[in-house]
């Protein structure tokens, strides 16, 4: 909020027994955090598609690990990532609830 206090907003709405993946990508090749690279996540709930970026509105940023809500998916069938350098690497069958630390593979 511009010349007022800041507002911290809270889902409270996650049912129970949702699953969740967060992905720290790490860049090796492409950019240290990832910023760009796509990510396509395939569960039982459905296909997710998400780009990791930071920008969120003026004077803010988000974090650069990307958030994905699973439903009630208890596992990732596959993970797909498109760095920026144009590399793609696919992980299969990864376990939710936790942080997911990725790497850029270097070719």
């Amino acid at each position: 909020n511009l010349d007022r206090a800041p507002v911290l907003l809270k889902n409270q709405g996650v049912p129970a027994g949702a699953n969740w993946l967060m992905i720290q990508a790490k860049g090796r090749k492409s950019n240290v955090f990832g910023l760009g690279a796509t990510v396509k996540v395939e569960t039982s709930e459905g296909t997710q598609v998400r780009e990791i970026n930071n920008v969120s509105s003026y004077l803010s940023a988000n974090d650069v690990r990307l958030h994905l809500g699973l439903g009630r998916a208890t596992t990732v069938k596959r993970l797909e990532i498109v760095w920026p350098s144009g590399i793609m690497q696919v992980l299969e069958n990864v376990k939710p609830n936790r942080v997911l630390v990725i790497e850029e593979e270097v070719r």
